[in-house]
């Protein structure tokens, strides 16, 4: 969706400092009351559970939140050692990270069921289409988990499990994915970079961490498209599609050293897209902006950057709630994560949607860091 450009004229300001104060009130609010590390997923329209085991995610998207806002250090030492004791014991000794919450999640509900009895769909293709939920929730979560416990400076009780130990397994890994939609495969890729540079950091498991970046970049190299500078396969691939399978691969890549730095080419097709509000797409071309000028610096085409980005600013903040955070939707919460059901859709604000427009003030505060310099000494961008 784009917004009319009225629309974004009358987004109210973006000042970075009054949305860190309100979101640091907004925290407090959605863990008032709650056991220490708990935190709701909204205020009104809660589905999530804030008790028991499991239900680990608005947790994890608080954490990456304050960080980012430059709250976190200052936040008490028995509430952070709480929200990553809380995190880290959804890890199992086989090092993924489980949440029971979100398995059940993952199973055949009654209108399944109806649709078997009926003979509108069979019991195999159900069983099939959850367990794939279920085995992609497992593999984001495990993902999502650790770079958020890193970005703290803590490392994992387990080396994650690891498909990939040198060259030959690893290309013929990344050679096994779809290509031809590059932002799963792109996802798949980043996910084994970020796992090679924790078992990096762990060293518990043998891995030849050398040759596994070589066949990386090789095969990176193989499939790399000079003309737009994106990654991919086949000859119907959307340009939305490359933007965001180049988003991927850069989250991926900046976890390391790489021989990709010139991207001119990937700056002239973000450009030349129009500038979607949804949230995905969103922060997608923003980061890979941001990514682009961190690599090659400044210069090509800067003012249209600069103008991008102070346009990603007047978007995101259609989605300010007055005294609190960001709505995924513009006038509602997120209601669906994975195949979860986490908020009634009220008009207010959710963690999801927060972490995600929270990162994207903080990459547009670093693009623009000449406008915004006391609040970029205060910000800081994650590692997704």
């Amino acid at each position: 969706m784009q917004y009319p450009e009225d629309k974004l004229l009358s987004a109210p300001p973006f000042q970075p400092t009054q949305i860190r104060e309100d979101v640091a009130v907004w925290l407090d609010r959605l863990q008032h009351g709650l056991a220490l590390g708990r935190f709701a997923f909204c205020e009104r329209g809660n589905l999530v559970p804030t008790k028991g085991v499991g239900a680990y995610m608005p947790s994890v998207f608080a954490m990456k939140i304050a960080w980012q806002i430059g709250i976190w250090d200052k936040w008490p030492q028995e509430l952070r050692t709480a929200l990553v004791e809380f995190i880290s014991s959804a890890q199992g000794n086989n090092g993924y990270f489980v949440d029971p919450w979100l398995r059940k999640q993952t199973r055949p509900n009654w209108r399944d069921w109806a649709k078997i009895a009926l003979g509108r769909n069979k019991y195999e293709a159900v069983r099939a289409y959850y367990s794939e939920w279920d085995a992609r929730n497992i593999r984001a979560e495990t993902r999502q988990n650790i770079s958020t416990l890193l970005m703290v400076g803590v490392l994992p009780k387990f080396s994650p499990p690891f498909e990939i130990s040198g060259y030959s397994d690893t290309w013929a890994f990344l050679n096994s994915l779809d290509w031809s939609s590059p932002w799963g495969s792109g996802s798949h890729l980043s996910h084994q970079i970020m796992l090679t540079v924790t078992n990096e950091k762990l060293k518990t498991i043998e891995i030849d961490t050398k040759e596994i970046k070589r066949a990386i970049f090789d095969f990176l190299q193989e499939i790399y498209h000079e003309k737009d500078g994106t990654w991919f396969k086949g000859d119907n691939v959307s340009n939305v599609m490359r933007i965001n399978g180049a988003m991927k691969i850069l989250s991926g890549l900046q976890w390391v050293d790489h021989p990709f730095k010139k991207h001119d080419r990937l700056i002239d097709l973000v450009l030349s897209e129009p500038f979607y509000s949804d949230g995905c797409h969103f922060t997608n071309s923003l980061f890979v902006l941001h990514q682009v000028i961190r690599l090659q610096g400044r210069g090509y085409r800067q003012d249209e950057i600069d103008d991008r980005a102070r346009k990603a600013a007047r978007c995101l903040m259609l989605h300010k709630k007055k005294n609190s955070g960001f709505s995924f939707h513009r006038n509602k919460a997120q209601v669906g994560y994975y195949t979860a059901k986490v908020s009634k859709g009220f008009d207010e604000a959710d963690v999801h949607g927060t972490v995600m427009y929270v990162w994207a003030c903080a990459i547009i505060i670093e693009m623009l860091k000449e406008e915004y310099s006391d609040e970029a000494k205060i910000w800081r961008i994650h590692l997704p």
